[in-house]
């Protein structure tokens, strides 16, 4: 029995019957779709929105992953900035304290009817608030951020007497109380 065959659409060679596809060129005799394009679709479905979810998934974990480590390190450096140079953060932290313990005894007197006693602690708080600011200001200025950190001090045996602490920290540190102490001053009651 001799075999049938047929002309490949594509290539124009000769291929049995029965064939799907051509084994010269490799179009399928049934839609005519070539290998190329065949190729093409199957990398699309790759690419389909449906399949990116997982990718989409492991990023936003990854990206989520990176923000909380980075909030971590950051934290971590305040801490060693604060602890380093507690010198310079202690009295504005008892400051502000004070402010805002002046203003709630403040609050308790005007509450009592004591008008006059009320007004007295506002204005020790707004003095003690502007002191802190002007505090604040200068400490700011001294820190200069042009070396990142401070420089150790050592004394005359070679011992470390003032470790280092990051500068640009320390002054983002100082800038942000600077900012709750200037809330606090609009926020205390004329009387």
């Amino acid at each position: 029995m001799a075999k049938v065959t047929l002309k490949c659409p594509a290539c124009d060679k000769d291929v049995e019957l029965g064939e799907v596809e051509c084994p010269h060129c490799g179009v399928n005799l049934k839609s005519g779709e070539s290998y190329e394009a065949k190729q093409k679709k199957a990398k699309g479905k790759d690419q389909h929105p449906e399949h990116f979810a997982g990718g989409i998934y492991a990023g936003v974990i990854v990206a989520f992953t990176l923000v909380v480590f980075a909030g971590y390190m950051y934290q971590s450096m305040v801490e060693k900035t604060i602890t380093r140079a507690w010198d310079i953060f202690e009295y504005p932290v008892l400051k502000q304290q004070e402010v805002e313990d002046l203003v709630a005894i403040g609050s308790h007197h005007a509450a009592e009817g004591e008008p006059t006693m009320a007004k007295e602690k506002y204005g020790e708080a707004r003095k003690a608030g502007e002191d802190l600011i002007t505090y604040l200001d200068a400490q700011f200025q001294m820190i200069r951020p042009d070396d990142p950190y401070a420089k150790k001090r050592t004394d005359r045996y070679g011992r470390e007497t003032k470790p280092q602490f990051n500068k640009r920290i320390a002054r983002r540190l100082l800038h942000n109380m600077k900012l709750k102490a200037q809330q606090t001053l609009e926020d205390i009651p004329a009387a």
